[in-house]
Parts: structure tokens; sequence; C-alpha cells
């Protein structure tokens, strides 16, 4: 027999947080009642900005390092993306527009 534990019946649902490197998520896990809300800090390392930012049974919303999911109600997922910063553009005499 297996008993699934994050479900409703134990107490609230377990949203999960990883990034793909380049930057971190945290708290990496939380445990929210249904309909409750998961809080996060999304923090790029040096040179990377937040790419983005999403649930896979929750919808993610936040910009800059505070991100959050609203009305939980099941198990999720959320995984932080982190894009390296693009240099300046640099024209050289007789190049620009």
């Amino acid at each position: 027999m297996t008993v699934a534990v994050g479900s409703s019946c134990a107490g609230g649902f377990t949203v999960t947080a990883t990034s793909g490197g380049n930057g971190t998520i945290t708290p990496a896990s939380q445990t929210v009642t249904s309909g409750g809300t998961a809080s996060f800090t999304v923090t790029p390392a040096t040179g990377y900005l937040v790419a983005s930012v999403a649930g896979d049974t929750c919808t993610v919303t936040g910009s800059g390092t505070s991100y959050s999911a609203a009305n939980i109600q099941a198990n999720c997922a959320v995984t932080a993306t982190f894009a390296i910063i693009p240099p300046d553009a640099i024209f050289a005499d007789g190049f620009e527009n």
C-alpha cells in the first residue's frame, strides 16, 4: 500500500522549489494548506538574471526577487531558470544607425 504524503488529508500540499543553476530559489520546500499561498525568494548569481519562474500545477506570479503561487490545490513543483546578462552593445565609429 502506498500513501501519498502532501495530499490534503495529510494537512496540506507540498510545494517544492528548484533551480537549473546560476541562481537560487528559497525555501526549497514548504507545506501549504488548500487554497494557501507559497512565497519564494529568487536570487540570480552574479552576471545572471531571472529568466522564468513557473509551476507545474500552480500559477506563479512575481518579479524581481519576490514570487508567489496562490490558491494551491495540489502538490506543485516550482522551477526557476536564469539567463546570462548580455553584454552592452558597443558600436565602433561609423556603425551606428
